[in-house]
Protein backbone atom coordinates (compact mmCIF):
# COMPACT_ATOMS: atom_id res chain seq x y z
CA UNK A 1 0.00 0.00 0.00
CA UNK A 2 1.40 3.25 -1.17
CA UNK A 3 1.84 6.21 1.50
CA UNK A 4 -0.29 8.87 0.61
CA UNK A 5 1.52 12.57 1.61
CA UNK A 6 -0.28 14.56 3.92
CA UNK A 7 -1.66 18.36 3.66
CA UNK A 8 1.10 20.91 5.25
CA UNK A 9 -0.49 22.79 7.54
CA UNK A 10 0.63 25.78 8.99
CA UNK A 11 2.41 23.95 12.41
CA UNK A 12 3.92 21.57 9.97
CA UNK A 13 5.75 24.93 8.16
CA UNK A 14 6.98 26.21 11.13
CA UNK A 15 8.45 22.85 12.66
CA UNK A 16 10.06 22.49 9.27
CA UNK A 17 11.14 26.29 9.68
CA UNK A 18 12.36 25.70 13.16
CA UNK A 19 14.47 22.84 11.99
CA UNK A 20 16.16 24.75 9.44
CA UNK A 21 14.25 23.46 6.03
CA UNK A 22 12.13 25.56 4.01
CA UNK A 23 8.34 24.10 2.92
CA UNK A 24 8.49 22.92 -0.54
CA UNK A 25 7.61 26.07 -2.83
CA UNK A 26 4.52 26.41 -5.11
CA UNK A 27 5.59 28.89 -7.11
CA UNK A 28 8.21 28.41 -10.04
CA UNK A 29 11.82 29.56 -9.23
CA UNK A 30 12.83 33.03 -10.20
CA UNK A 31 14.33 33.32 -13.89
CA UNK A 32 18.19 32.78 -13.39
CA UNK A 33 20.54 36.96 -13.24
CA UNK A 34 22.14 37.77 -16.41
CA UNK A 35 25.78 37.20 -16.29
CA UNK A 36 26.88 40.91 -16.42
CA UNK A 37 25.18 44.58 -15.55
CA UNK A 38 24.17 47.20 -17.87
CA UNK A 39 27.63 49.12 -16.69
CA UNK A 40 29.69 46.00 -17.51
CA UNK A 41 28.38 45.22 -20.43
CA UNK A 42 29.10 48.77 -21.71
CA UNK A 43 32.55 49.10 -20.63
CA UNK A 44 33.18 45.89 -22.47
CA UNK A 45 31.96 47.47 -25.72
CA UNK A 46 29.18 45.30 -26.08
CA UNK A 47 25.96 46.95 -28.30
CA UNK A 48 22.90 46.67 -28.10
CA UNK A 49 21.19 44.54 -31.22
CA UNK A 50 19.12 46.17 -33.65
CA UNK A 51 15.05 46.50 -32.80
CA UNK A 52 13.39 43.51 -34.08
CA UNK A 53 10.16 45.26 -34.64
CA UNK A 54 10.00 48.59 -35.97
CA UNK A 55 8.73 51.82 -33.96
CA UNK A 56 5.47 53.47 -34.67
CA UNK A 57 5.39 56.34 -36.33
CA UNK A 58 5.23 59.30 -34.23
CA UNK A 59 1.35 60.89 -34.11
CA UNK A 60 0.29 63.63 -36.22
CA UNK A 61 -1.71 66.41 -35.82
CA UNK A 62 -4.92 66.24 -37.02
CA UNK A 63 -5.84 69.54 -39.43
CA UNK A 64 -8.73 70.42 -36.44
CA UNK A 65 -6.54 72.79 -35.15
CA UNK A 66 -8.74 72.11 -32.02
CA UNK A 67 -6.71 70.68 -29.33
CA UNK A 68 -8.24 70.91 -25.75
CA UNK A 69 -9.60 73.90 -25.13
CA UNK A 70 -9.12 76.49 -28.12
CA UNK A 71 -7.92 76.70 -31.82
CA UNK A 72 -4.18 77.19 -31.73
CA UNK A 73 -3.21 78.22 -35.02
CA UNK A 74 -6.43 81.16 -35.13
CA UNK A 75 -5.05 82.30 -31.50
CA UNK A 76 -1.54 82.74 -33.08
CA UNK A 77 -3.19 84.49 -36.46
CA UNK A 78 -5.08 87.11 -33.99
CA UNK A 79 -2.22 87.67 -32.37
CA UNK A 80 0.32 88.00 -35.08
CA UNK A 81 -2.44 90.77 -36.51
CA UNK A 82 -2.75 92.57 -33.33
CA UNK A 83 1.09 93.28 -32.99
CA UNK A 84 1.01 93.67 -36.59
CA UNK A 85 -1.69 96.37 -36.01
CA UNK A 86 -0.13 97.95 -33.05
CA UNK A 87 3.34 97.99 -34.36
CA UNK A 88 2.14 99.87 -37.54
CA UNK A 89 -0.21 102.65 -35.81
CA UNK A 90 1.86 102.99 -32.80
CA UNK A 91 1.91 106.89 -33.16
CA UNK A 92 -1.77 107.14 -34.07
CA UNK A 93 -3.37 104.97 -31.41
CA UNK A 94 -3.66 107.31 -28.42
CA UNK A 95 -5.35 110.14 -31.33
CA UNK A 96 -7.49 106.79 -32.01
CA UNK A 97 -8.29 106.44 -28.69
CA UNK A 98 -9.81 109.98 -28.44
CA UNK A 99 -11.73 110.11 -31.54
CA UNK A 100 -13.77 107.24 -30.55
CA UNK A 101 -14.39 108.68 -27.11
CA UNK A 102 -16.03 112.06 -28.76
CA UNK A 103 -17.34 109.91 -31.19
CA UNK A 104 -19.67 107.86 -27.98
CA UNK A 105 -20.43 111.23 -26.88
CA UNK A 106 -21.89 112.61 -29.78
CA UNK A 107 -25.04 112.03 -32.06
CA UNK A 108 -23.04 108.93 -33.49
CA UNK A 109 -22.80 107.22 -29.49
CA UNK A 110 -26.47 105.59 -29.63
CA UNK A 111 -25.91 104.41 -32.92
CA UNK A 112 -22.31 103.00 -31.57
CA UNK A 113 -23.84 101.31 -28.57
CA UNK A 114 -26.63 99.73 -30.18
CA UNK A 115 -24.25 98.16 -32.82
CA UNK A 116 -22.14 96.94 -29.62
CA UNK A 117 -25.32 95.55 -27.76
CA UNK A 118 -26.00 93.62 -30.98
CA UNK A 119 -22.91 91.99 -31.48
CA UNK A 120 -22.79 90.79 -27.70
CA UNK A 121 -25.89 88.86 -28.41
CA UNK A 122 -24.25 86.78 -31.14
CA UNK A 123 -21.28 86.10 -28.75
CA UNK A 124 -20.97 82.81 -26.32
CA UNK A 125 -18.97 84.74 -23.86
CA UNK A 126 -20.95 86.00 -21.21
CA UNK A 127 -21.57 89.73 -21.20
CA UNK A 128 -19.16 91.62 -18.53
CA UNK A 129 -22.08 94.30 -17.88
Amino acid sequence: MARTRKKKTRATKRRAAARGRKPARKTPAAKPRKTRSRKAASRTGARKTARKTPRKPAARRSRGDVMGEGNYSAARRFRKSETAFVDRNRARIHDMGEAAQTAMKSAEGAELRAAEAEAASHSHAPSAE
